[in-house]
């Protein structure tokens, strides 16, 4: 399936590489996106190209439980439940926000 870019678009990405965003690129027939390394050649009819977007936020979180009553609660390491009694739980994970769950 070919993906549109409207001029809009285009106007936006190469406005962005103007201000030294970096950008990636795909040709028609692939699935991955590639940094552009070098000065694009803005072949719109075989390439697709897009602002490189901003890498997913990774942190480390710790579950927690209650002590006076049954609530679990999931917080960053550095930022423990306050006002009550909490007692650890299990290891430490890493945790991964989405985009939708800034």
């Amino acid at each position: 399936m070919r993906t549109l870019t409207t001029t809009e678009q285009k106007i936006e990405i190469m406005q962005a590489y103007g201000d030294g965003e970096p950008l990636q690129y795909k040709y028609e027939n692939q699935k991955i996106w590639h940094s552009l390394k070098s000065l694009p050649i803005w072949d719109w009819g075989t390439c697709n190209y897009r602002i490189q977007p901003d890498p997913p936020k990774t942190v480390m979180m710790q579950m927690w439980r209650a002590v006076h009553w049954d609530e679990l609660r999931a917080c960053q390491i550095n930022q423990p439940p306050r006002r009550v009694q909490w007692l650890k739980v299990g290891e430490p994970f890493e945790y991964t926000y989405t985009k939708e769950s800034k």
